[in-house]
């Protein structure tokens, strides 16, 4: 769900972007949790949701979102791993 608002309307995109800690130690712990028996996953749902921040449609939600630290290195970087 927060995906999707983020994607629809980048003013309330960054409303989520300014409430939500990213950083914080829940939201790093998703990167890791990966379930192979289910095509949508807590792990893919979370990466939906961090590239919602980028294909919003607005550049100063992205350049927000990309300024802010962010554990978006670490999907990244996951996924090169893992891939």
């Amino acid at each position: 769900m927060l995906s999707a608002m983020v994607a629809c309307n980048p003013t309330v995109g960054r409303e989520v972007l300014a409430k939500l800690d990213l950083d914080h130690d829940n939201f790093q712990s998703l990167v890791r949790r990966r379930n192979k028996d289910s095509v949508v996953d807590v792990r893919t749902s979370y990466v939906h949701f961090m590239l919602s921040f980028l294909v919003s449609g607005g550049a100063s939600l992205s350049k927000d979102f990309l300024d802010k630290k962010t554990n978006f290195a670490q999907v990244r970087n996951r996924f090169t791993t893992v891939v």
